[in-house]
This record gives C-alpha cells, sequence and structure tokens, in this order.
C-alpha cells in the first residue's frame, strides 16, 4: 500500500499575499488586536514575534495609546537581532517605545527547541493536518526553520520571566513564533497560567498553529470570541483555569 503524504501549501508560492507571513498594520488581525485591547483594558500583554514592530505590536500600541489611563506592562519577544533592532527604529518612529517593552532572545527554554529530525517529521513528513499552510520550500524546510531560533548567544525561556512578572496571570497573550514552535509555545504557556486570559493566535491554518486552533475548540476551558479565515487565518479565544 503507497503512503500518501498529507499535501501542505506553502505560502511564498499557494497564498495570494506578497508580504506573506507578515502582519500589515491595517489587516483584519491587527485591527481585531486594537479593538480588543480597547475592551479588554488589559494591565500585561505579553507578545511573541515581535518581527518588525509595525504589525500586532503597533496594533497593541495603538489600543494603549487610546487608554491613557491604563498603565499596562506590554512585553514583545523577539529572537532573531536584526528584526529586534529593526522593530526598536520602528516602534520608535512611532512613539511607541513608551508603551512596551521589546526584549531580545528565545521565548521558550533551549531544551524545548525542536532537532532537526523533529522539524522534518512535523512540517515534512507528518504534518499535524490536512492543506495547512507551511513555510519554505520542502528542500530547505528544515534548515531554514532550525536556523531561525538557532541563536546561541540570547536568553532563552522569555516568556517564563514575563510570566513570573504577573504572577502568572497575563491579560493577553498573543502568540506569533515561528512556524515550527507554535504548539510548542502554546503548550508551554498554557501550563503555566494561573489566571483568565485572552489568547490571540495568528496563523491557524498554517502549521505554526493549526494544533493549537485544535487544541482549543475542543477544550472546555476556552470559549472561542473571533475565528477568521483571513490570510493564514487567526483566533482569539478566552482562557477560564478549570
Amino acid at each position: 500500500m503507497i503512503e500518501v503524504r498529507k499535501r501542505l501549501k506553502v505560502t511564498a508560492s499557494d497564498a495570494t499575499h506578497p508580504t506573506a507571513m507578515q502582519v500589515g498594520e491595517e489587516s483584519e488581525f491587527a485591527r481585531s488586536i486594537e479593538q480588543l485591547v480597547r475592551l479588554v483594558r488589559p494591565l500585561t500583554i505579553i507578545e511573541t514575534g515581535t518581527y518588525l514592530g509595525v504589525g500586532t505590536t503597533s496594533a497593541i500600541c495603538r489600543g494603549l495609546a487610546a487608554l491613557p489611563q491604563i498603565r499596562c506592562e506590554f512585553h514583545t519577544i523577539e529572537v532573531n537581532p536584526r528584526h529586534y533592532t529593526a522593530a526598536l527604529v520602528n516602534l520608535a518612529e512611532r512613539g511607541y517605545l513608551r508603551l512596551v517593552n521589546p526584549l531580545n532572545g528565545l521565548s521558550l527554554p533551549r531544551s524545548l527547541l525542536p532537532s532537526r529530525e523533529a522539524i522534518r517529521r512535523y512540517t515534512v513528513d507528518e504534518p499535524p493536518g490536512e492543506d495547512i499552510f507551511v513555510d519554505f520550500p520542502e528542500e530547505s524546510r528544515v534548515d531554514i526553520y532550525f536556523r531561525e531560533t538557532e541563536h546561541a548567544d540570547c536568553p532563552d525561556d522569555l516568556l517564563d520571566i514575563c510570566l513570573r512578572s504577573c504572577g502568572c496571570r497575563p491579560d493577553l497573550l498573543l502568540l506569533d513564533s515561528a512556524g515550527h514552535i507554535g504548539f510548542i509555545e502554546f503548550r508551554h504557556v498554557l501550563d503555566k497560567l494561573r489566571g483568565q486570559c485572552f489568547f490571540a493566535l495568528d496563523d491557524t491554518m498554517h502549521v505554526k498553529h493549526h494544533e493549537s486552533l485544535v487544541f482549543i475548540r475542543r477544550d472546555p476551558r476556552f470559549t472561542i470570541l473571533r475565528e477568521s479565515a483571513d490570510k493564514f487565518g487567526y483566533c482569539i479565544a478566552k482562557f477560564t483555569p478549570a
């Protein structure tokens, strides 16, 4: 019997979006995040995947700027030092550095980062879903994903540091790290939460957070507030501990 591999769509070739995985300032997801901030009036926000700081990071800052009476502790984590430096410049130009604490490092402990073999299994041989998106052509996918989080000189487990700073009770978590660690990051955070929290996940029709969305749909602690197929999909949900 011939085994048929699940089909994965490569973002650069199968999608109609020239900016691929970048969240635009006026995207549906960015607008939803800004609206959520204004509604929830959070005191603590943690974001992973700052990238250049002009997508959801700026959307959160716009929401906070509309709430001058709220003193929110907003941490955003970016592992790539070049992206981190560019984000600092972009956020400074927008006047947002007073609203956000950008951090350069790994969101996860290094011990949780997948090996090349695990990345190949998850993104090539045994992907978590059928007909979902993945980054990069198959011949280069494993190497590029591996290099995205291979930064030996930066601090790690910044998510834990940020969570402990608020007693593991953030008001809003936005998870948007590299495609091969999305579900790992999701589970790592979930195990630490001690209070009610709003979750925002980008790329739910992507290998990044396909499993996270499946988990959310099945877990009674989550209430989905908004789910969209825009671009590569996103989900906003409310988590209430058992």
